[in-house]
């Protein structure tokens, strides 16, 4: 069920936000992280409108009622310590929160952290770093931070801003047009994707002895990058953030005196998994009240919708793209729009002039639009 939020993590990831990030590590492996997220307006009321009414659904369905949810879906996902505090109790990692604020400013969420850790291998596995990097130890026996290549995720973030950047077409014969919220909506989203920001710095326990690629040296230990700019003009700053530009982009520094163990350099130069969507930002599952009064994150709630794999015979039919469809979703949302491309694990729908993913797990029924009322007729 780790699927049900790569859609998020693909825009998150390719300018919805702007984040700066510094971590920093001593010689037995334990450190810093500290990250300052700035989610703008836009970005917000994305995910609110998309799926804050699929979670506060899936809520009551499950015993909540809705009443304990987040009046923010989006301000949740990003600004969550226990959200935080559960994806290092997944992996064995301890932290502690050193300082926290956050605070809604000019109607964009800003969301300033430092948290204490005691194992940096643990950290980059636990997807409270943003950036894709990987720690390793060469033949040499130095020290090498690396940013990991995944292809395939920057293709797929490519094409999201492509679908983005296109535009809404006029609307179609039948076709509703877009109301002035959605249009505004989609408005205050395209620009949102047009501030990409990203500043990572990182300091580590002996000199640095060279850089490769983005990485520059900021001072004997510490090294950093960044990347800003509009992602609609120029589409390598996706290629660079993950990792899949011409240059790797290392930084190598003395293995003098390190007590913690390291994963060899081919170990950490694999690709990311392509369903590893661990690195959506500092949160990305929702609180919601189980009906056994513990807490479930947004991930255990779909997975309590997760059917057998016969279940969707016959219900999630296959249409040519460009087709008006209808999809109903398990919590009772109803979407309608322009079939834009469908898969075995999700299809993807224009309703308000930006294509949007829907993943198979999650959809009850896909139909023709029209289809039920032609049935009902004859």
């Amino acid at each position: 069920m780790r699927k049900a939020l790569v859609f998020f993590s693909c825009l998150l990831l390719c300018g919805c936000l702007q984040s700066k990030e510094h971590l920093s590590f001593t010689k037995d492996g334990s450190g810093t992280l500290e990250v300052h997220l700035m989610v703008p307006e836009g970005t917000l009321t994305m995910i609110d409108s998309t799926m804050g009414a699929m979670v506060k659904g899936m809520a009551q369905a499950f015993g909540a009622g809705g009443k304990d949810m987040p009046p923010s879906v989006a301000e949740e996902m990003f600004s969550s310590q226990d959200e935080m505090f559960k994806k290092a109790k997944k992996v064995g990692l301890n932290i502690t929160f050193k300082s926290y604020a956050k605070e809604i400013k000019d109607k964009n969420l800003y969301v300033d952290y430092t948290i204490g850790f005691d194992d940096v291998n643990k950290l980059l596995q636990s997807g409270l770093l943003m950036t894709h990097l990987a720690l390793a130890k060469n033949d040499q026996g130095q020290i090498v931070a690396v940013l990991k290549k995944d292809k395939k995720k920057a293709e797929e973030s490519k094409g999201q801003v492509a679908a983005g950047a296109e535009g809404g077409e006029a609307p179609q014969q039948g076709q509703k047009p877009e109301t002035p919220q959605e249009k505004e909506m989609k408005e205050k989203f395209m620009k949102a994707l047009s501030q990409f920001e990203i500043e990572f710095r990182l300091t580590m326990p002996t000199p640095v002895e060279n850089v490769t690629g983005m990485f520059v040296k900021d001072g004997a230990d510490t090294v950093s990058f960044s990347l800003k700019g509009d992602i609609f003009k120029d589409k390598t700053l996706i290629d660079k953030f993950y990792g899949a530009g011409d240059q790797e982009t290392q930084a190598v520094a003395s293995g003098e005196g390190i007590a913690f163990a390291l994963p060899t350099l081919a170990e950490a130069m694999a690709e990311v998994p392509s369903e590893d969507i661990s690195s959506a930002g500092s949160s990305s599952a929702v609180a919601a009240q189980g009906a056994e009064g513990g807490n479930l994150s947004l991930g255990q709630v779909l997975e309590k919708t997760e059917p057998p794999a016969q279940e969707n015979k016959g219900r999630i039919k296959q249409f040519p793209s460009g087709t008006r469809v209808k999809v109903t979703m398990k919590d009772g949302e109803i979407i309608e729009g322009k079939l834009v491309e469908q898969t075995k694990e999700y299809v993807r729908v224009d309703s308000v002039g930006l294509p949007m993913t829907y993943f198979t797990e999650l959809i009850w029924k896909l139909d023709e639009a029209g289809s039920d009322d032609a049935q009902k007729s004859q």
